[in-house]
Parts: C-alpha cells; structure tokens; sequence
C-alpha cells in the first residue's frame, strides 16, 4: 500500500494524497491487478446476427475467426475449415447474406480483448437448423489446442412450444479472444439468428481511467 501512495505522490507532481485518493488506492489494492483490468461497461449489451442461406449445399460459416485473416489461416493455424468469414451484406459466392451491422467492430474487438459470453439464443425458422452444433475451437502460436461442440438440441425447453428457439446461459466457460473461433454450419435454404449476450471484457485500458481517478485534482 505504501508503494502505491508513494507512486501517486509521483504522479500527483509531489503534492500529499488526500484521504479519499488514498482510499480509492486501497480499493484498488483490494481488487488487485485482474481486477483493475475487467471492464463490465458493456456486460448485458446483446449482438444480434442473421443469416439466411439460399444456396443448395450446407455452408459453414466462421463468425469470430479470434486473430486470423482469412479462411486458409483458419484451415491451416486453427484446423478449422470453413466456407467464408461472416461480414455484413451479401455474399454472392456462397448464396449467403449476414445482417449485423456492427459485426466487424466486434470480431475486431473481441481480436483484442477477451470477452465473456454470458449466453446464447439461437432462432431458426426450422427446427432441424438447431441439430447443427455452435463449435469452438482454440489454437495458439504452437499449435492447435483442441475444438468444443456446443449441442444446441440439449437446451431445448420442454415447456416451450417453440421447438425452432434455444437459449444456452451455462456459459461460464465461453471466452472469445484472439485464439478462439466460433462457427457453425447453416443448412441448405435455411435461416438463424444467434444472440450473443456480452459479459466482463479483460481490457488493459480500463486500468487507466482507475489511475487518472486517483491522481486527478480535487
């Protein structure tokens, strides 16, 4: 503790610290480095994806490629082999059209910083899209480090009369980052929509805002 109201005298240009600034830097002793660097600023917000299919074949669809640029990184880095990478708009080779918006501004971010998803809804307008599993797969700079199956048919409500709708929220292992990718194939002529609930984000940055809150002036 000592080190660190000696650290913000430096800051603060060598003027004393307060006693409100030194009980924000206790808080911040308290929550220790992984917690100064969790930013839940965006948890609950929700990103919506559809895609419809109009082609004749199934189509695997990459829709967080983690870091890697293209299909043939995919195939050749993280062992995943897949028809294209979503982007928003229509894409006229593969018969396949993708409504999100703001797609690539996730897939960019989530590149850069660890994200927890908190669930998953998937809608299809026909109940044998959901016998296609949402998959995962890790890899690293050395190799590959295994693939997971999410079974969507497993979370199916009994109670629920809709028999095209899942929501998945035991997702307490579900982080995507840099070196994961999620996928799934979408059937011939068919069309879902995956939600995406957003939870705590591990972001180097928000480190900063909890220093410029303990050396700002009073």
């Amino acid at each position: 503790m000592k080190r660190l109201v000696n650290l913000s005298n430096k800051f603060n240009g060598g003027n004393p610290v307060s006693p409100s600034k030194v009980a924000r830097l206790a808080k911040m002793a308290d929550a220790g480095i992984a917690g100064l660097l969790l930013c839940s600023g965006e948890n609950g917000s929700v990103l919506r994806i559809t895609i419809t299919s109009t082609a004749a074949t199934d189509k695997t669809i990459c829709l967080f490629p983690g870091a890697l640029a293209d299909t043939a990184q995919l195939s050749a880095i993280a062992g995943v082999n897949v028809d294209l990478i979503a982007a928003h708009g229509s894409n006229a080779t593969h018969l396949i059209d993708v409504n999100c918006p703001q797609l690539a501004y996730y897939q960019q971010e989530m590149a850069h910083v660890p994200t927890r998803i908190k669930s998953i809804m998937v809608d299809a307008d026909n109940a044998r899209q959901l016998s296609y599993p949402l998959e995962f797969a890790a890899f690293g700079l050395i190799n590959q480090h295994g693939k997971e199956q999410l079974f969507l048919t497993k979370y199916k409500d009994p109670k629920n009369d809709n028999d095209k709708m899942v929501v998945v929220d035991d997702l307490a292992w579900l982080q995507l980052d840099r070196y994961k990718v999620m996928f799934l194939t979408i059937g011939a002529g068919r069309q879902v929509t995956i939600e995406l609930t957003v939870g705590e984000r591990f972001n180097p940055a928000s480190i900063l805002e909890v220093f410029s809150d303990c050396t700002a002036k009073e």
